[in-house]
């Protein structure tokens, strides 16, 4: 299977939202934490495991948006499918879209109204 020139395109600009937004947040996370450190001086072992703590929480912010965002993606979901004959809706991870117009869901009745 080949990609086309423009696939590889929207891969790579996914790919740097992914890491810019990975590092913003991360970099947020590790400001709010580190804050009391940083505001009122906190000083010795306090300080120590604030910032332990900030550094961790803020690594894993940065792997788990990045992780989010690549896996909602799905270059084949920008084309309705490729050929499987299914077109996604905004904000629906690659599932396929309800057939809005095929009567009320199984099992109930149309009133009429």
């Amino acid at each position: 299977m080949t990609r086309d020139q423009e696939e590889r395109d929207t891969v790579t600009v996914e790919i740097g939202y992914a890491v810019v937004s990975a590092a913003l947040l991360a970099g947020a996370v590790w400001l709010v934490l580190m804050s009391p450190v940083l505001l009122f001086g906190v000083e010795g072992s306090a300080a120590k495991a604030v910032a332990g703590t900030a550094t961790t929480l803020s690594a894993v912010a940065l792997v788990w948006r990045a992780a989010v965002v690549l896996w909602g993606f799905d270059p084949r979901r920008r084309t309705g499918g490729a050929g499987r004959g299914l077109r996604a809706v905004p904000g629906s991870r690659g599932r396929p879209a309800r057939n809005m117009t095929s009567g009320p869901p199984k099992g109930q009745t149309d009133t009429g109204r």
